[in-house]
């Protein structure tokens, strides 16, 4: 079944043609593939406010910004682009071509938007991401809380130039009867900072992630597409 997939402000999905409200996505929703088929219809709009969504469908996703949100808008082509079908993998392809200033590569099931330039004002944020992360653990996280970690982690282990963890953070504890959904646990050896990242969208799909160059510190920060339900603690 055809979808769409539309250049918009916020990461969301696009209703279909006549539908009065947009669904919302749930936890455990399939993302898109590369492979499935959508139509493109995006008009005046910059490549950093790209949706990766397929109708009420998303990918997995991380963009890897050259510079700070507000300032890198500015600068960035207005693109029309609108294709009635194709697959994701070719609309993908059909962006960054029109844009000129990101590529695209697959880490498995996630999609990461690369810069293919430099803000020399602010960290080199792939560089950053490539360090390696020799144990990246977690265990029944929140998306929220593996980010969190991972900070704390690699920092611990000689990683530099990230952003500090947040102010008072804690990782989330419950001890109720119920239980948030889409908790998860990660074991990694020897991954770079964005393939951790790349393993936390994996671990609670769909969902993307940001990182975001400032002078001296690096900023990233995952967001899911999906709202989470409560559940009963198994016993």
């Amino acid at each position: 079944m055809r979808t769409l997939l539309m250049l918009l402000v916020a990461v969301m999905a696009s209703p279909a043609a006549g539908a009065d409200f947009i669904p919302q996505i749930q936890h455990g929703d399939k993302a898109l593939t590369l492979n499935d088929v959508v139509s493109v219809d995006g008009a005046n709009r910059s490549f950093w406010y790209a949706v990766y969504a397929g109708g009420y469908r998303h990918l997995n996703a991380g963009h890897i910004y050259y510079g700070p949100p507000q300032l890198q808008g500015k600068e960035m082509r207005r693109l029309n682009l609108h294709i009635a079908s194709t697959t994701v993998r070719e609309a993908l392809d059909a962006l960054v071509k029109l844009d000129g200033t990101y590529s695209w590569t697959a880490d498995e099931d996630v999609v990461n938007f690369v810069p293919k330039k430099r803000n020399r004002r602010f960290v080199d944020p792939v560089k950053i991401l490539d360090q390696i992360v020799p144990v990246f653990v977690v265990e029944n996280a929140t998306t929220g809380d593996a980010v969190q970690e991972l900070i704390i982690q690699a920092s611990s282990q000689g990683v530099k130039g990230l952003w500090p963890r947040q102010e008072n953070w804690k990782f989330a504890k419950d001890d109720s009867d119920y239980e948030t959904e889409g908790l998860f646990s990660l074991s990694l050896k020897n991954k770079t900072v964005r393939e951790c990242l790349n393993a936390i969208v994996r671990k609670d799909p769909p969902a993307f992630w940001v990182a975001i160059p400032y002078p001296n510190q690096l900023f990233f920060g995952v967001q899911t597409s999906h709202s989470h339900g409560m559940k009963l603690r198994k016993k």
